[in-house]
Formats: C-alpha cells, structure tokens, sequence
C-alpha cells in the first residue's frame, strides 16, 4: 500500500529531518547571548532536575492565588528569556546560592516571611543571590529587612532608601501617570498607578490623595539598608533587591510586562555570566573519552560581566567559577575562586576528580580560565556523563556534549615465563632452586584499547602464594617483566597477577594462578659402576687385555623433578 505526502505533512516531515540534522552534530563550543544568559540552556518548560536560575518560593505546599498569578507571569517571562526556574515550598534549609534569583510573595499582615528576615538576609542576600518580594504586605518584608517604610503610612517613619523612577532603565520612555494593570481597585476607589518616573519615587494612588510607595528596587554595592527599622541592618546592600508592594488589579497589561519585564532582567544580572565553554579534546575516536590518570583533560570556559558592580574594588573577588561532571546526579565540582585564586573539588569525598592546575586570564570584565583536570580510578559513576557551567554556587545546566570516563583496565597477551637455566618455561614446569625466573609476556592497557596508563598511575605484581609481592614498577607502554627467585626448598610456587595502585574492581582480566615446581635437590649420582670385557653382557668384570672394555652402572634417581 502506499500514499503521498500532502504538503502540510511534507513541510513537518522536512522540519523534523531538519531539527535530526542539527541534534545529531552537537558543538562542541557554547557561546552567550546578548543580554549575558549562557546560550547552554534547559528545555524551554524551564524545568530542571536539581537547581534552576531562579527560585519561585511558595508559602506551603500548593500555591495560593498570589502566588499562582505572578509565577504563572514569572514563568512565562523566564521561557522567553531562557531562564529555568523551580516552583518550591520554602524552607530555611533550601540550597539557595543554587539560585541566581528568589521570589516571595507576601499577602498576609502576620506575614509569614517577615520572621524570616535573618534567612532571607544570611542565606540569600549575603550570598549575592537577587530578591524580588511582591503582594499587599511586601512592604512589611521590606521593612523587616531595614530597607525602610513610606512615612505616609506611619510605619516607623522612614521612607525607603532608594526608589528610583529611572533606574536601570527600567521605566525609560514612560512618563506622567502609567497603569500597569486593569480592573477594580481591591484597596481604594483609585485605580492602581504610576507617576513620576523621572523622578525619585513610583508611587501608588489610592484612597483619595492617599499615596505610597510600592515599587522599588535596589542595586547591590551601590544602595544601603537604613539601619533603623526591622532588623536594623546597615552598609551597602550584597544584592540586587526589588519588590512591588499590592496585588493586581485584574490582569497585567504591556506595561507591566515591560517595566517588570525589565526588573527582572537587572535582577538576574547579579553576577558574572558564561559566554563560552570548550572542552579542548580528549582521547578515542570521537575525542571525547577521558581516561583515568592518563593526562591533564583541558576545559575553557570564558567569563563576563554584563552590568558589573560599581565598585573601584576587584568585581571577581567575591566569586567562583565551576564545572560540573554529572551536575543531575553526581555533580562532581572542579572550582576556582578568584578572590583566593585558589581551586579545589567538591561533592567528591570519593575522589574521583584530580585539579592540575587553573590557568586564569583575567580582565576587569572579562576572565579566560582553563581547567586541567583527571579522573582518578577510584570513579565509580556513570561511563557516560554530561558536564555544565556556572558560577558561584549555581546548579550547572547540563552542557549538550557527553564524556566518557574509562577506568576500567586490562591485561592483552598471556603470561610466560624464562628461567636463567631451563629458558622457556610454561605453567606448571619444573625449575631449580635458586633459578632466577622472568614472569612476561602481558601488559596493562585500559580496556578495549591499546593505550597504556602512566607509570605512576599503578605497577603490576605477582603474588605467591604466601603473600609475597614481586613487581614491576615501571611497565606502562611494554610487556610487564617481574624477577622472581626461586626458593632453595622442594615447594609449589602458584602465582596471581594483579594490577597495584588502583582500586581491585578497576582490573578487569584475571589470569589463572602461573605456578612453578621448584626442585632443589641434584639427582642422586649413580652407583654399581661395572668394566666388562667382550660387552656389556660378559659376566667378566675383573680383568680383560682387550683394547677395549665395556662399562655399567645403576641409574642416579631423582626424587624430585624425575
């Protein structure tokens, strides 16, 4: 039976070969966009196993409506933007330096987050992850976290530090009054606006000529905590914070999409951001294996700023740059710090992972940094792993490119012996005491190849059958060579050959035990030396005047090797 395609279903059969072509030849270089995202991204639901660019916090275990409405907003922003997120209920024990950036949303007076200041200011803003706190009492968690209060309202009579109509360019070619939603008012008889955006302050209008402010933000290293309310804490404020201070009205409309829009971006623009990761080649034939101990594996990775810290100080030294092997299940790291310029791995308490060295170029808004990196044998994950990227104390997304990790290591050939005296010797021969016997004939290559590890990487050993090592320290490259002596005892040596230094299940050949009879006794001499005379039968073996005589003897016996 057959059919024709019709052109609809031509055109989605040549846009699926098309997207086969480009999944089938991955890159192995990863290059940043224009607003500073690494283009290096998860799926466009956003979603990821384990850690995301941004944390959307609920209250308890199910959204409530606030919630709901602006994470439904957030989440349709990020897809675009190409940012992951996770929806999480809170907890002061969560991994938030995962996170680039955190979202609360606040609706009730009590104020369920406004007794987690400290968390919120030790856990999230001093690890320069961004905040942004929205709903009716927001302002109650701003307040809290000594970031001031609208005079106005009476709460502690401080307005906030720094509400800037301009900033950022977050309301550029707004100005007068802009409504940034629609519907009836739930707090007064005024609908929800705007105004002033070139000057200090975005203000709310309600109840009258009542008015308060309830939209700010907050930049890190430039603006300040008051030090008088809440908490009481005072400096320069360690990260990027921004809040809007009621619910909706009705529905967000396209301003709110821009200028929120907008918010976000200076939000997520916190730290140093990766333009381009390279993985400088390894081993086999696709230059994608690593092998375990064999060399220095090199990967590169670039990193920038997009809008650094206005600070005279060095912007990098509060940072980290770090790869991730198996960043959704083992997330082995290898980190460098700028501020110590030091590195070191972490989530390895296996040792899996070996930093040679970092190589660091750096620039005031541009670092080049090169790993040199090995598996140790002592790996015991998967063959076959993604790694990723990432800065601080994020979660690397997984990198379209997958690494092998070889540690397994075998024997080719068969072992052999020669003896200084009885030359070529196979499994089960006779030797004499004293002999000096030559153990070869194999070498160690890391399984289904011909590649060898380096000598410092492991040694080959016999071990008798009393535990005794004979080994051959330097073999990499060569058939193994083990010098054994034989005991001066009539004894059975059995011979087991193994792979030292590496852990017992990286050996992946096990030979039969190689065993020698050693004989150390001479046979016994022979006795009952005869002289005949006519031949070797002639019963005369006293005297004969022949020219010749015939002679016999017993035959020596040897009770050992016959």
């Amino acid at each position: 039976m057959s059919s024709k395609l019709s052109g609809k279903e031509k055109s989605i059969l040549c846009l699926l070969m098309i997207g086969i072509l480009l999944t089938s030849s991955l890159p192995l270089l990863f290059t940043g966009d224009a607003e500073g995202v690494a283009n290096v991204r998860s799926p466009s639901s956003g979603v990821r196993a384990s850690g995301a660019d941004i944390l959307l916090a609920t209250k308890g275990s199910s959204p409530d409506s606030a919630e709901t409405e602006l994470f439904n907003w957030v989440k349709n922003l990020a897809d675009k933007e190409g940012w992951s997120y996770e929806q999480i209920q809170w907890s002061n024990t969560l991994p938030f330096t995962s996170y680039s950036l955190v979202v609360i949303v606040e609706t009730s007076y009590s104020g369920f987050y406004k007794g987690k200041a400290s968390i919120i200011k030790s856990q999230i803003l001093d690890n320069g992850i961004s905040l942004y706190v929205y709903g009716a009492y927001a302002k109650m968690v701003i307040q809290e976290l000594s970031l001031g209060q609208d005079a106005r309202h009476g709460y502690g009579g401080f307005r906030f530090n720094y509400i800037i109509g301009n900033y950022a360019n977050i309301t550029t070619g707004y100005t007068g009054t802009v409504y940034l939603s629609s519907g009836g008012s739930p707090w007064g008889n005024t609908i929800e606006r705007y105004s002033n955006f070139q000057g200090a302050a975005l203000m709310s209008c309600y109840w009258g000529d009542t008015t308060e402010v309830i939209f700010a933000v907050w930049e890190r290293d430039v603006h300040s905590f008051n030090g008088a309310t809440g908490q009481g804490y005072t400096g320069k404020v360690p990260a990027n914070i921004a809040f809007y201070g009621q619910h909706r009205m009705g529905s967000y409309n396209s301003n709110w999409d821009t200028i929120m829009g907008r918010t976000f971006k200076f939000l997520m623009k916190n730290k140093p951001k990766i333009r381009e990761v390279k993985f400088l080649g390894g081993d086999g034939p696709d230059g994608r294996t690593l092998y375990a101990k064999y060399r220095d594996y090199k990967f590169y990775i670039n990193a920038y700023w997009v809008k650094p810290p206005k600070t005279t100080g060095d912007i990098w030294a509060k940072h980290s740059v770090f790869i991730s092997f198996d960043p959704q299940g083992l997330d082995l790291r290898a980190i460098y710090d700028f501020g110590t310029g030091s590195w070191y791995t972490e989530n390895d308490p296996g040792g899996f992972l070996e930093i040679s060295s970092v190589d660091v170029k750096k620039k005031r808004l541009e670092a080049d940094i090169t790993f040199s990196i090995k598996f140790t044998f002592n790996y015991v994950g998967p063959e076959y792993i993604q790694y990723g990227v990432d800065v601080d104390k994020g979660h690397a997304k997984p990198l379209n490119e997958t690494l092998r990790i070889v540690t397994g290591l075998e024997f080719i050939g068969s072992p052999e012996a020669y003896g200084s005296v009885n030359g070529y010797l196979e499994n089960g021969d006779w030797v004499q005491g004293g002999e000096d016997v030559t153990l070869t004939g194999f070498k160690v290559v890391y399984v289904g190849t011909r590649i060898s590890p380096p000598n410092d990487a492991f040694y080959v050993s016999a071990v008798d059958e009393k535990g005794n090592h004979y080994s051959d320290m330097e073999s990499s490259g060569r058939d193994v060579e083990i010098l054994i002596k034989m005991p001066l005892e009539r004894v059975e040596k059995s011979f087991e050959i193994i792979i030292e230094e590496v852990p017992e299940w990286v050996q992946l050949t096990h030979f039969i035990p190689f065993t020698l009879r050693v004989d150390p006794f001479p046979p016994v001499s022979p006795t009952w030396f005869y002289i005949h005379a006519e031949s070797y039968m002639d019963e005369n073996t006293e005297y004969d005047n022949d020219p010749y005589v015939y002679l016999t003897w017993s035959s020596g016996v040897d009770y050992e090797s016959g």
